[in-house]
């Protein structure tokens, strides 16, 4: 069986979020199992000549297509003849469909050459909820209903955003995210408890919340630390000026956007790693927390949250200030049972997120699609 996987944007620093990463590590355990895989990505800016992908993805220099329109304009001008010019060696494709020209115009073009499609939208996908969202739509929602055959859906919430879209039920297939964990650092907290924020900076990831919790854990224990890393994308201003006023800059450490072997690095060493978000499907830092044994606090409007908390794998919160900084003060109270439920975390990531549990999934949806194919 030969793959294209097409992973959307691929850099620079950590703008591109966790779907590349998935792209990534699932071409990585598909090519570990013997199968020929394909992996297209882009860049948002000039493409570095030294780039370390450049060995594992084809890499295309990426814009945007008009000032303002942010990730949903992106679109790289090499992507129609890359994806014509691979297809013709593949025999299914799977585009991390990220509603932005770029994956929809891989979309279009392989539907013309007649390549069966497997789409993964990592929850990007389901009724537009704002003005920009509903005319992209009005352009795009007919290619995405008419070219792809199979759907993976990461969670019960997906599944149901995606029907309500229009996709049929019986499309879909469940999956779920994965990271290696080949070349991860052991865990190692030492030193002064630290807590940290690794997310992009932006309203749904709610740094600010981390940040105010942190100041309420300092009320009563003040040799805490308190580190936030990952690109700013609306929030960091807001974070610095809360930091600033609160008398405490001495116990908050913001690093900006960190390389993976930084941010894993980070996350081992921590007392814990602390995502108060909303609207979250699968966030890819849970998963690698868990894959580390790092011990997590994460919010009831998270995907992953039904798994973690009846495995007793995660404190589980409401996304608010005062439940966030009781969950942080009940992990400095009793360390050893934090420590153990990261240990669970790590039981729970080999049987749900290793890339072993995922790729039979894979090949399974991509035969599928093959074949409903070829009889059509």
């Amino acid at each position: 069986m030969r793959i294209l996987q097409v992973g959307g944007l691929a850099g620079p620093d950590a703008v591109s979020g966790g779907v590349w990463t998935v792209a990534l590590g699932q071409t990585r355990a598909l090519r570990e199992l013997g199968y020929s895989v394909e992996l297209v990505g882009s860049w948002l800016g000039r493409v570095p000549d030294a780039e370390q992908l450049h060995a594992e993805a084809v890499l295309l220099h990426a814009r945007t297509l008009f000032p303002g329109a942010g990730l949903r304009g992106l679109y790289s001008p090499g992507v129609r003849a890359t994806i014509e010019g691979l297809a013709a060696d593949v025999d299914v494709a799977h585009v991390h469909l990220s509603r932005d020209y770029l994956t929809t115009t891989a979309v279009r073009t392989l539907n013309r050459l007649g390549v069966p499609i497997v789409a993964q939208c990592h929850g990007m996908i389901g009724p537009p909820r704002s003005l920009s969202t509903r005319m992209f739509d009005k352009l795009n929602r007919d290619a995405y209903l008419d070219s792809i055959g199979s759907w993976l859906t990461l969670t019960d919430v997906e599944r149901s955003e995606l029907a309500d879209y229009g996709v049929a039920r019986s499309t879909m297939q469940h999956v779920t995210n994965s990271v290696s964990a080949d070349g991860l650092p052991t865990r190692n907290p030492q030193g002064m408890p630290t807590f940290v924020f690794v997310s992009r900076l932006e309203q749904r990831k709610q740094p600010e919340v981390f940040v105010r919790a942190g100041l309420e854990v300092l009320r009563g224990q003040p040799n805490v630390r308190f580190v936030i890393a990952g690109p700013d994308q609306g929030s960091l201003r807001a974070v610095e000026r809360l930091i600033a006023e609160s008398g405490h800059e001495q116990a908050f450490d913001i690093r900006g956007a960190l390389q993976r072997d930084d941010v894993m690095a980070l996350l081992a060493s921590s007392s814990a790693m602390v995502l108060p978000s909303v609207g979250e499907i699968a966030p890819m830092v849970v998963i690698e927390g868990a894959a580390l044994g790092t011990p997590m606090i994460i919010t009831e409007d998270c995907g992953l949250e039904g798994t973690l908390r009846a495995t007793d794998s995660a404190l589980v919160v409401k996304p608010v200030v005062a439940d966030v900084a009781e969950a942080m003060m009940t992990i400095l109270a009793d360390v050893a049972s934090a420590e153990a439920m990261g240990a669970r975390a790590r039981i729970l990531y080999e049987s749900e997120w290793s890339p072993a549990a995922t790729t039979d999934v894979l090949i399974d949806t991509y035969a599928t699609a093959i074949a409903e194919a070829r009889a059509r």
